[in-house]
């Protein structure tokens, strides 16, 4: 896992963030704390769906993303 404390170019977490599919990006900025937009690309590649990912961070977050 990749830490969101992690000190990395912001360019790097924009660039992670806007591959996301638009749904993600949206549950991301609704999110009432920080996703790490490379840890949720990497749920991707091992092969989650991205509507299971945002159910997460909408439960995660309490609330509707």
């Amino acid at each position: 896992m990749i830490s969101i404390l992690a000190i990395r170019p912001s360019v790097d977490v924009m660039n992670a963030f806007d591959a996301l599919p638009k749904d993600l990006r949206e549950a991301i900025a609704s999110a009432p704390f920080a996703f790490d937009p490379e840890e949720i690309g990497q749920r991707l590649a091992r092969g989650r769906s991205a509507d299971s990912v945002v159910r997460e961070i909408d439960r995660v977050g309490g609330g509707a993303a």
